[in-house]
């Protein structure tokens, strides 16, 4: 009866402590904690990315070009695997996109408006850190029309880094 009841003391202490492990690993990290300053927030982000996840939030690429595929269709599933961070091995999902809907939507604004919430949920849901896409705008576009779009960029949007993420200067 001894060893019994014994045994089930370190059986329970065993389930509250995996349970009380568990809840700690299921607490939001810190990046995710609106309440931390943002100071916190981003050093705690840029210290789980890796350097892939890295570059791949610093590229965003023109869906016009050749490299995501000559068809619509191949675009289309370019820029869903683009944004999962799956298109290629040496970088993580990408920070978002130029020219997307003038160049694979031409069905109007309800396809724009589905296929960039998609775009979002894949960023949000599938990807290691769940790290939004910014770089894109949503445009109503006619089938056939083109508009242009533009960012704006501060300084720190265009500086260059190097291996050691180090703001770094080029000659020229």
């Amino acid at each position: 009866m001894r060893s019994t009841r014994r045994f089930l003391v370190v059986l329970a202490a065993g389930w509250l402590g995996a349970g009380l492990a568990g809840a700690a690993e299921t607490a939001p990290p810190l990046y995710r904690d609106a309440a931390q300053p943002i100071e916190k927030r981003v050093e705690d982000l840029l210290g789980r990315m890796t350097l892939e996840e890295k570059v791949g939030q610093m590229n965003m690429p023109c869906v016009y070009e050749s490299g995501l595929g000559k068809s619509v269709a191949e675009k289309t599933e370019a820029v869903q695997r683009f944004a999962a961070g799956t298109w290629r091995k040496d970088f993580g999902p990408g920070g978002g996109f130029f020219t997307l809907s003038n160049t694979i939507l031409h069905e109007g604004p309800r396809q724009q408006a589905e296929f960039l919430n998609r775009l979002q949920r894949i960023a949000l849901d599938q990807t290691r850190l769940g790290i939004p896409l910014r770089g894109f705008a949503k445009v109503a576009l006619a089938p056939g029309e083109t508009k242009t779009c533009s960012f704006k960029l501060a300084p720190d949007d265009l500086a260059l880094y190097d291996a050691d993420l180090r703001r770094v200067v080029e000659p020229g």
